[in-house]
């Protein structure tokens, strides 16, 4: 037979950053102790909301179906005696299974024979099993931040304050942080009662109807959206509501009900990303456009029923938050570009690695590097300068008050200021990606003082010795790897790391806490480990990023390689090709050589005089096209060694018993083999 069951765990508020992943995580570990103790059901629900988390299981088997056990014990012949009473072994045996010497047989194991003992294991009550599992299942919960509250010491991400826990239509008598179980559910803490569950399925309604809980999170995501939808559509307006605000709203609200609130229009005249941070991140507000212009007018997504009081209790919040931006956007004004900068000073990069001051003068010195590698003249007096400017705004008012909005002031104060539209918007985009899936800077200029910025963060880290290590990346250096690569790509900048950090080895040599050659060796093995991983990320296969990228540390390089295997590689003359050379690779890695002589064409035999002319005709074409980074071109070239390596094979024994001769043919191919192998080791390459 089989019943509902249902689960419930009131807390304090857990932080919404913590919600959605909390709920998964609560239903994977109800889902695998129900597998582990082998009890079916129907199906299992999740519910969570700032106050709770809760899993609903339908039909679930009363207890675990009783099973056929065979235990193995100690050989026969160490279980009796002489005069066949059972030995100490085996009286241990029998103890350990709660049987009497009858139940045990003998079985047959190849010589020998053993003791077995062959019985039904009665199945536990799920009733049984559920009291015994609860407190592990919330034990094993986990949260980057926990709490002990009381003297109990029970540590959870917030205090626990009730447990509803119901089988069928009885209680489970279950305890956790002294709190014993009930079947009565908190309501909503202002609009709602209390409720008795009586029976599981109940849960959802009873909450919703007379709790004023809406349990569900995707319920509450579509409570919102549709009232979103229709005030938008009333008002004919844009609401600027982004998945991260959706999420953050469902998870911070049991009631969810929309109302408008407005502002002062006066406050539209400062930059409208200073309201709309203050709207969205700081008290949650959405957004609204009409006609693609901010307009003074928000929706609220309240957690109860809205009414007049708190209209107006939100709307005296934002309007003082906007006055405090308003007034600290004013007096940045009033100051200087070269004042900010000045300030600069006083903020530190990082411990041992200056101020912000000193990051501005290194990326100034590094963008002129960087410019010249890249053959940049038109923009660069523009990339030198944002360089330079790039950090002035994290010492204004408004960012101060506003850190997200860094770089994106710097844009305004920098028009403000004098700077030209070029500076101010390479400034506003040089923060650009901060994810694997944010947008790119718009324009190359922003994308050098982008690539600027993050060469400069590892290159002085790394001077510094803060080395990335397993998964520890406290400075986002990963991501910032990611990001070069990603502009790299798109612009088709051909840009090598670690020459250019060659070429900036001045910039970085006060910072130096160990060799440079060590911080070298662990800058390029860095950016190499990134590169593969960002090739693997975008879908190229393993073998083709690994026989490829070895010692590149420029990304458009490293995707070009990768790029032109993974298109060849479907093709069949190609495949031909490539066992060829492994094959040539095995060869010469059997005979130990690398050492090859002058090729004495006097003792080749025709196979062996065609291929030498070959190879000597296509070198220069190959190295030209090694030289122009044409890869596609390269393997082209490759292709028309198929047949002379193929008659090569079957006309000629390379081992050559005389040494001469088994000398100048290895030499031949070694000669071969080399003038593909910078580009590509076919014996990392595998064929179905």
């Amino acid at each position: 037979m089989a019943i509902d069951f249902l689960f419930e765990l009131g807390t304090e508020e857990i932080p919404h950053h913590y919600l959605t992943k909390a709920e998964e995580d609560f239903r994977n570990l109800f889902i695998e102790f129900f597998k582990t103790n082998g009890l079916n059901y129907e199906s299992i629900t999740s519910f969570s909301t700032p106050r709770r988390l809760s899993i609903l299981v339908k039909c679930l088997e009363e207890k675990q179906k009783d099973r056929k056990i065979l235990k193995k014990g100690p050989a026969k012949a160490l279980a009796f005696n002489d005069d066949g009473t059972p030995t100490k072994a085996l009286e241990g045996f029998l103890k350990s299974v709660g049987v009497p010497l009858n139940d045990i047989k003998t079985i047959k194991e190849g010589e020998k024979e053993f003791v077995y003992y062959e019985g039904i294991e009665k199945g536990k009550s799920t009733k049984e099993l559920l009291k015994e599992g609860i407190p592990n299942i919330i034990a094993t919960l986990k949260f980057p931040k926990t709490m002990k509250w009381s003297d109990i010491g029970y540590s959870f991400v917030r205090p626990i304050r009730w447990i509803v826990c119901v089988l069928g239509e009885e209680i489970l008598d279950i305890e956790i942080a002294r709190i014993k179980s009930s079947n009565v559910s908190k309501g909503h803490r202002f609009i709602g009662e209390d409720i008795v569950i009586s029976v599981p399925k109940d849960y959802e309604k009873l909450l919703e109807e007379r709790g004023k809980v809406v349990p569900s999170s995707q319920k509450r995501k579509q409570i919102i959206e549709e009232q979103v939808n229709i005030i938008s559509k009333s008002l004919g307006v844009e609401p600027l509501l982004t998945n991260t605000l959706l999420d953050e709203l469902i998870n911070l609200t049991e009631y969810p009900q929309c109302c408008i609130g407005s502002f002062n229009s006066d406050f539209l005249s400062i930059p409208h990303e200073i309201i709309i941070s203050e709207m969205i991140d700081h008290q949650k507000f959405i957004p609204l456009k009409k006609d693609g212009k901010l307009i003074n007018q928000f929706i609220i997504v309240a957690n109860t029923i809205p009414n007049e009081n708190i209209i107006r209790g939100n709307q005296k919040v934002i309007s003082a938050r906007l006055n405090d931006g308003k007034f600290l956007f004013e007096e940045d004004l009033k100051k200087s570009i070269d004042y900010f900068v000045n300030k600069t000073k006083e903020l530190i990069f990082f411990a041992g690695l200056g101020t912000m001051f000193d990051k501005s003068n290194r990326m100034k010195e590094l963008s002129s590097i960087i410019c010249d590698a890249l053959n940049i003249e038109e923009e660069k007096d523009n990339i030198i300068r944002a360089s330079y400017l790039s950090k002035f705004d994290l010492t204004t008012g408004v960012v101060y008050e506003f850190p997200e909005l860094q770089g994106i002031m710097g844009y305004y104060y920098a028009k403000h200021f004098g700077e030209n539209e070029e500076v101010a918007n390479y400034i506003k985009e040089h923060y650009k990606p901060v994810s694997q899936d944010d947008e790119l800077p718009s324009t190359l200029g922003a994308s050098i003082v982008s690539i600027v910025d993050k060469l400069d963060n590892l290159f002085a880290l790394y001077s510094a010795g803060k080395k990335v290590s397993g998964s520890s990346d406290p400075y986002a250096l990963r991501r910032q790897v990611n990001g070069i690569a990603r502009i790299s790509i798109k612009y088709s900048l051909d840009l090598d790391i670690i020459k250019i950090f060659e070429s900036a080895k001045h910039i970085y040599s006060d910072l130096l806490k160990k060799p440079y050659e060590e911080v070298y060796n662990d800058i390029e093995n860095f950016v190499i480990g990134r590169l593969k991983t960002h090739l693997k990320d975008m879908g190229f296969d393993t073998d083709e990023v690994e026989s490829t990228i070895r010692k590149t540390a420029n990304p458009l390089d490293a995707y070009r390689r990768v790029k032109a295997i993974n298109s060849f590689r479907k093709r069949n003359e190609f495949i031909d090709v490539a066992i060829l050379f492994k094959r040539i690779r095995n060869i010469l890695n059997d005979a130990n050589f690398s050492s090859p002589t002058e090729l004495d064409q006097k003792l080749m035999i025709p196979e062996e005089l065609n291929l030498k002319k070959l190879i000597d005709s296509k070198r220069s074409s190959i190295e030209s096209k090694m030289k122009g980074k044409d890869y596609e071109g390269v393997l082209n070239e490759l292709l028309s060694f198929k047949n002379p390596v193929h008659s090569f094979f079957e006309k000629v024994f390379v081992m050559d018993e005389n040494k001469k001769i088994r000398n100048n043919r290895l030499s031949l191919l070694y000669e071969l083999y080399k003038m593909f192998d910078e580009f590509v080791d076919f014996n990392a390459l595998r064929f179905e």
